[in-house]
């Protein structure tokens, strides 16, 4: 009776891959030479990053004062949906947040979201006076401002909660993110030492028998 003896061996590379931040954040800016303002605006941005980008703060050109301000999102572009609150997704409400003066930078921080790659749409609202000041535009849709990573659009001025629109209006302010990137990590193989067949066992049990009355006849 012969038996054969099998090595397991689990040599194949187990890879992870995950989304995360880039460690360098990148920032977008648009002039801040306001000529016009109201409660809302609604712009469209452009995600060239090939994974998306998450947006961490932005800097707003609001009039001097306190001011309780939302923002929303969506897939797509803003046009056809300034007065449907459904069509939108609130990302961050915020209050108190106080402004020097108009023309002057607004530091906005809100909690990290994440932007597809493609178009999505922006609505930053003041709920408690018409305080976001914007310049009136060329036309909507006609790029604002752009690098490597976002392209930004003229947009629409809004009244107060999906109000009455004003068009075209350009954003003025900045927004800080960080591109997406994609980090794979590899898990070193893992091999086990040989492992018998379980016919193997009954073979090796027999020759050892065997062995052991011959070793005794010989004694």
């Amino acid at each position: 009776m012969s038996a054969t003896i099998t090595k397991l061996a689990l040599a194949a590379v187990v890879v992870l891959t995950i989304h995360t931040g880039n460690l360098r954040a990148d920032i977008i800016s648009t002039p801040f030479n306001s000529n016009n303002g109201q409660s809302g605006n609604m712009f469209d941005i452009n995600v060239l990053s090939q994974l998306g980008i998450e947006i961490s703060q932005f800097e707003l050109n609001l009039d001097a004062g306190s001011w309780d301000i939302e923002l929303y999102t969506k897939s797509g572009t803003h046009v056809g949906s300034e007065t449907t609150p459904s069509d939108w997704v609130l990302r961050e409400s915020s209050t108190d947040i106080t402004s020097i003066a108009r023309n002057l930078r607004t530091v906005w921080d809100i909690s990290d979201f994440t932007l597809d790659s493609g178009l999505s749409a922006i609505y930053i609202n003041v709920t408690n006076g018409t305080a976001l000041n914007y310049t009136d535009g060329t036309g909507v849709g006609n790029l604002l401002a752009s690098n490597s990573n976002v392209e930004i659009f003229e947009g629409t001025g809004n009244a107060v909660n999906f109000g009455e629109q004003f068009r075209p209006r350009a954003f003025n302010g900045s927004i800080e993110f960080e591109p997406i990137a994609l980090v794979t990590t590899s898990v070193p193989p893992i091999v086990t030492s040989a492992i018998p067949e379980p016919g193997a066992f009954l073979a090796i049990a027999v020759l050892w028998t065997a062995v052991s009355t011959t070793r005794r006849k010989k004694a």
